[in-house]
């Protein structure tokens, strides 16, 4: 199948009156435009109220003249009275797909526990298929998401596509991976790649992140925490009117002439009737129009002045101020969306019973909770085994839902370790370095390939617990905020004083510690022992101090340069 047609329906009350937005059905509509369902096109879009008939006289256009292959409706799933959509949806079916609804309801409920509270079904009318999705923006692209992967599939079976059906079937039975499992004594045990230094490597990073930079418009109250494309420009004056910014008399500026004749008042939300002169005042309140003639009135902006450049952050202040001059949305640079995964075959999730030989996976929830903190959503891709198919078949899921994929473990030379191998045979991904000369965290990885015509970054990070939060600090999060738009991406810097000794090792040291302000100057604690694999070693830390390579000790009181980490200093 060429293409695959689509349709969004969304189902609400409120924006039928237009007293809202309808934020879901444009964000499905840049999934499915951007490749989330493979061929997906949206051909119909349209809005209904919560009425049985008009959803039901729509959705029977679609399906029986229109024969979309995919309907999406968004909203009227829930308990509420007016929460019709499933009810409307049941009869016109001619089979029912529990298991997409089960996807769906399994997603969601990873989430939050709210999710028992939606009740979408999912089917099949003649050749389309119906899927129900909440209503809200965050839920409907949350489980597009979970169910985009069987979609393709689907609208084949449905469609009686056989050729599609049997490759697919085909291909489910056949070694995926194009890369050979190799035993022991055949694998090289010496790293191809250049060891760079940290600043080596975050130049090459930002010179390729730099070209990837997208756009959005966004309404200004969903406009927090992003950076701003494209200079914005006021569109009024403010204040639209000559206004008092406090309660006293407002007078002619050059009038010495005393006492004053008392010509009348003026409060907020009135004009003013007097016309100032000579001699006389009228009583303003804070916010009333100043009547005619005062000349010493300023402004804080003008129509068309610069309100706020290109690069600036919407933090509160920000919107506040485009809020008061009538800015209603803005461009801004769009955030990159990733996906998380651990890989090894020692790992197990954390509410596992650990079994002989297994170690329960930090590394995942470590590094999707740090993404959050940075205003960054992360899709929880699972555990992987190191094995060729295992590793193709989890890398295609997670560059088909995201733009950057972060992946922890397989980064040494062992025998199993076959990540790197996949992305460059199966992928044909460019890989700028396996190597970083660096404690913890030399075996970092970073990578650009095309996908679906798209261009897709990954993230190697060492599978040590600590490797991957340090690297996640000086490469990851400095590359995500720079393809958001932030002007300070690295961490910053100060000069702090050591309250313990250091011993200098081979590689430059990225000691995890706690910085904190004491006796008027910075001065840093450690949080313990330093090794790699362990957990707690970044436990409160809220700094990393830079160590150099050498022999010898830096002693407790020496100034040394530190990178200021986290929320929480």
């Amino acid at each position: 199948m060429e293409k695959i047609t689509v349709g969004i329906l969304t189902i609400s009350d409120r924006c039928s009156r237009k007293e809202s937005i309808d934020e879901s059905g444009a964000n499905l509509v840049r999934l499915i435009n951007s490749g989330i369902v493979k061929n997906g096109v949206v051909v119909e879009r349209d809005l209904v109220p919560d009425e049985k008939e008009e959803i039901k006289k729509k959705l029977l256009h679609w399906c029986d003249n229109l024969n979309l292959n995919l309907i999406l409706t968004v909203g009227g799933t829930g308990i509420a009275p007016r929460d019709v959509t499933p009810e409307v949806t049941a009869p016109l079916l001619d089979k029912k797909i529990p298991g997409i609804s089960n996807l769906i309801f399994k997603k969601s409920s990873e989430i939050t526990p709210l999710a028992a509270l939606s009740r979408g079904i999912s089917g099949i009318r003649g050749k389309s298929l119906i899927v129900n999705l909440p209503g809200s923006k965050k839920a409907s692209e949350e489980c597009l998401t979970s169910i985009c992967s069987v979609i393709s599939h689907a609208v084949d079976l449905i469609c009686d596509i056989k050729e599609n059906v049997d490759t697919l079937h085909k291909s489910m039975n056949k070694k995926q991976s194009k890369v050979e499992v190799i035993t022991e004594d055949m694998r090289v045990r010496r790293s191809p790649y250049a060891c760079l230094k940290v600043y080596e490597a975050q130049k090459i990073i930002f010179d390729v992140v730099n070209k990837l930079k997208r756009e959005k418009i966004v309404n200004l109250e969903n406009s927090l925490d992003y950076v701003i494309a494209k200079n914005v420009l006021a569109v009024d004056h403010l204040p639209p009117f000559d206004a008092s910014i406090k309660d006293g008399y407002a007078i002619i500026s050059n009038d010495k002439t005393t006492p004053k004749t008392l010509l009348g008042s003026c409060a907020a939300g009135n004009m003013p009737d007097e016309k100032i002169i000579p001699g006389c005042c009228v009583s303003v309140n804070t916010g009333a129009p100043i009547p005619e003639n005062c000349d010493a009135v300023g402004f804080d902006f003008k129509k068309n002045d610069l309100l706020m450049p290109a690069g600036t952050y919407l933090g509160s202040s920000a919107i506040g101020l485009l809020a008061a001059a009538g800015i209603m949305s803005v461009t801004v640079y769009d955030k990159p969306t990733l996906a998380v995964m651990s890989t090894g075959d020692e790992i197990v999730n954390p509410n596992e019973a650990l079994k002989p030989g297994k170690v329960r996976d930090s590394n995942r929830l470590t590094l999707i909770s740090m993404l959050k903190e940075e205003g960054f959503k992360a899709e929880d891709m699972g555990i992987v085994k190191d094995e060729p198919d295992s590793l193709f078949s989890s890398l295609t899921k997670a560059f088909e839902i995201s733009d950057v994929v972060v992946t922890t473990g397989s980064m040494s030379m062992g025998d199993r370790d076959y990540l790197k191998e996949v992305l460059k045979v199966d992928f044909d991904a460019e890989i700028f370095f396996g190597a970083v000369f660096m404690k913890p965290g030399k075996p970092t990885a970073f990578a650009l390939l095309n996908f679906q015509n798209k261009p897709k970054l990954w993230f190697g990070l060492p599978g040590n617990p600590a490797s991957a939060v340090v690297t996640t600090h000086l490469f990851l999060l400095p590359a995500l905020k720079n393809m958001s738009g932030n002007k300070r991406v690295l961490p910053p810097r100060v000069d702090a004083y050591l309250t313990f000794d250091i011993e200098l090792i081979e590689r430059p040291h990225y000691h995890r510690g706690i910085l904190s302000y004491e006796n008027g100057k910075f001065e840093i604690s450690t949080t313990g022992n330093q090794s790699s694999s362990r957990v707690g070693s970044c436990l409160d830390a809220n700094c990393l101090i830079e160590i150099p390579h050498g022999k010898g000790v830096v002693s407790s009181g020496t100034k040394v340069s530190t990178l200021i980490i986290g929320k929480h200093f």
